[in-house]
């Protein structure tokens, strides 16, 4: 019986080898849409990864000023921030306004503000400006947003303005422009003067009673504007000067009026009071408390004199000048000076005497019973510069301590006033309290020349400043320093 061989079927394995490959494929193309998901939401975490590797979010920090675009929605965490704002990234950052409204817009938009916190993978920005306009221009660059003219008393701050204005200062006018559409209307002109009742124009509340039966409103720094009767022009006045307002366009005027500020001595003293403590100190005092505010403006400074106490409850006087540059403050401290009472008003014998003097009923103290050594010679002085007092003092030698301190003394003499007594030491002795000042100048005004007071004092060294104002009166509390008194030079 003849063998049959069963022949093998060549398809067989071709069929296998085809339905493994499909199975590959679609396990291939399912992994590479559940990726595409996976990756599509990790974008839109807000922590900084996107699809094309570039995320708009780097080097943020709370506190930075930031400028960005997206698409705003509604928060899915209201508790913690008002509005969703989606970035061309794919990232997303928290919206909360304390300045505007934002819940107006829809759709895309362009905000400005602060990063306000990070929590939870979200930056939250407090907005202080959005807008729909694709064209606007937004800057957070703020070193000269703030434009100060101080002999007008006023400064402008257009930092919160969502694009550049420009604010330009000639002379006595003042022009603020939004140089994109200035052309239009947008800008406005003041021109400021100083009141004068002798000048019908230029005299400020006339032209405010002619102005009150028009148009007015306060802005949020106090200043009251009046709109002048079949004109388009606006006055204000504030610290006797006035202020006409050329406006071609009313509401843009509306807008920018919150802008302006006056440099009265609420702001100055209120700026004075954030940096008081510090510029008022010394080697050995620094000012805590602030109980009162003396502010008088000449030219381009205003000096506030600080009354208050130190850090171990003495009585304190520091004088300190605010300057303007045309876009910044600047504070200089003139003189600080330590009382010889507590606040409670105990004599506490500060600045290095000893409290040990006496006086022989004419208001002429006798020598103390210490005085330090006299200083040694230097190759050249010592020159105070009182920016407080408008005068200078050359001290013959460097090697020396001196220290202000307020006392109430006339030496008998009818029509004089003597309030600051400056203490001059040895610098070696600076610290010693068992030693009293070897000279001791007093600054006076009086109404008596210098030769009747030189007559009723002849032991002293009574000389006046160059502007023939002040007086002082110097005393050598020893023989041995009666050279070192005769070198010093008052001017």
């Amino acid at each position: 019986m003849p063998i049959r061989q069963r022949r093998k079927k060549k398809g067989a394995p071709l069929v296998a080898v085809i339905l493994v490959l499909a199975v590959i494929a679609l396990g291939l193309r399912y992994l590479q849409q559940t990726g595409s998901k996976i990756e599509k939401n990790n974008n839109m975490t807000g922590t900084g990864n996107n699809i094309n590797g570039k995320s708009l979010l780097t080097n943020m920090y709370v506190g930075k000023e930031v400028i960005l675009t997206g698409d705003i929605e509604e928060s899915p965490d209201p508790v913690k921030y008002s509005y969703l704002l989606k970035l061309a990234s794919n990232e997303e950052v928290g919206l909360i306004s304390t300045k505007t409204a934002i819940g107006n817009y829809n759709g895309s938009v362009s905000v400005k503000g602060t990063v306000k916190s990070y929590d939870d993978n979200m930056y939250v920005i407090d907005v202080s400006f959005i807008t729909s306009d694709e064209n606007a221009e937004l800057t957070t660059d703020l070193s000269t947003a703030k434009t100060y003219i101080p002999n007008g008393n006023l400064f402008v701050d257009v930092s919160s303005h969502p694009t550049p204005l420009s604010v330009v200062v000639a002379d006595d006018t003042i022009t603020i422009a939004d140089p994109a559409s200035s052309a239009s209307g947008d800008m406005i002109t003041v021109s400021f003067f100083t009141c004068q009742k002798s000048d019908p124009l230029k005299n400020c509340e006339q032209i405010i009673a002619s102005a009150n039966a028009g148009d007015q409103f306060t802005n949020t720094q106090g200043i009251t504007f009046y709109k002048m009767t079949e004109s388009s022009k606006w006055f204000a006045s504030n610290a006797n000067i006035g202020y006409m307002i050329n406006v071609p366009k009313d509401a843009f005027f509306y807008k920018i009026s919150s802008y302006i500020y006056p440099i009265d001595n609420a702001y100055i003293q209120s700026r004075i009071s954030s940096q008081a403590k510090n510029y008022c100190y010394n080697a050995t005092s620094r000012l805590s408390n602030i109980t009162n505010q003396t502010t008088t403006a000449k030219g381009n400074t205003r000096t506030t004199v600080i009354e208050g106490t130190d850090t171990d409850d003495k009585k304190v006087t520091c004088t300190v000048d605010m300057t303007f540059g045309e876009h910044q403050e600047k504070f200089t401290l003139s003189s600080y000076i330590i009382s010889n009472e507590t606040a409670g008003g105990s004599e506490t014998g500060s600045n290095g005497s000893n409290g040990e003097g006496t006086s022989n009923g004419n208001g002429q103290s006798e020598t103390p019973k210490s005085v330090g050594q006299v200083p040694g010679p230097t190759s050249t002085g010592y020159l105070f510069v009182s920016n407080r007092g408008n005068y200078s003092v050359f001290f013959p030698s460097q090697k020396i301590a001196f220290e202000g301190v307020n006392v109430t003394e006339d030496f008998d003499l009818v029509g004089t006033d003597c309030y600051v007594n400056i203490q001059v030491k040895a610098y070696a002795d600076m610290e010693n309290e068992s030693v009293s000042p070897g000279v001791e100048l007093f600054e006076c005004v009086t109404r008596q020349t210098v030769e009747e007071i030189q007559t009723a004092l002849p032991d002293y060294i009574v000389t006046q400043t160059a502007d023939e104002e002040k007086v002082f009166i110097i005393r050598s509390n020893a023989a041995s320093w009666n050279e070192f008194a005769q070198g010093i030079v008052i001017q």
